[in-house]
């Protein structure tokens, strides 16, 4: 379950990108400001699905030892961060531009908290002492699983709030009823798979 999480996390920008393809009619200026916030996702995206291969290929290079791919691990990783939030501040540029009715702000404070939730675990350090080694592993991956997954469903938010609520919806549905109904289907999964 948590690689899945971590997995649609990951993959978050393309759904974003099939979203607004879907609403594109919308507004030309939300479709090319949210398009460039999900390429840029999707760097992201990709430098965090490689950013561990690169990192212990650097330190192979480099015969510098664990120290090496830490180092790299954590430019990777502020790397993917600094894209992350420039693409979400894209993405609430794209939820402002060419707007004729209602602001969807709760949804664009939702994404953007989301977001920054998924960031700022990454401040969350985890020191257990040399005895617990391989519990700090442990922690620290399941940390890397939840900050993706969070990443990905505020990355989400955003792209359903840059396409919602505006005129020539085409006989569909607003993107932030698909999403609810998403979230909604998501948790019945996830307590009928616990049983």
């Amino acid at each position: 379950m948590a690689r899945l999480i971590e997995l649609v996390g990951l993959l978050a920008p393309v759904a974003g990108i099939a979203l607004l393809l879907v609403h594109r009619r919308r507004s030309r200026a939300a479709f090319a400001w949210g398009m460039l916030g999900c390429l840029l996702g999707l760097i992201a995206s990709g430098i965090g699905l490689g950013q561990l291969r690169w990192s212990l290929l650097a330190a192979v290079r480099a015969d510098s030892g664990t120290a090496g791919v830490m180092d790299s691990l954590e430019t990777w990783t502020l790397l993917r961060f600094g894209l992350m939030l420039l693409a979400g501040a894209i993405l609430v540029i794209a939820s402002l531009v060419d707007r004729r009715g209602r602001r969807p702000t709760g949804w664009i404070i939702g994404g953007a908290a989301v977001m920054a939730a998924g960031i700022g675990l990454q401040l969350v350090g985890v020191e257990l002492g040399a005895e617990h080694e391989r519990l700090v592993r442990i922690l620290l991956v399941l940390r890397e699983i939840v900050q993706a997954g969070l990443l990905g469903a505020g990355f989400l938010v955003l792209c359903a709030a840059a396409v919602s609520h505006r005129p020539g919806a085409g006989g569909r549905r607003e993107p932030t009823d698909q999403l609810r109904s998403a979230g909604a289907a998501a948790w019945r999964f996830y307590r009928e798979s616990r049983r």
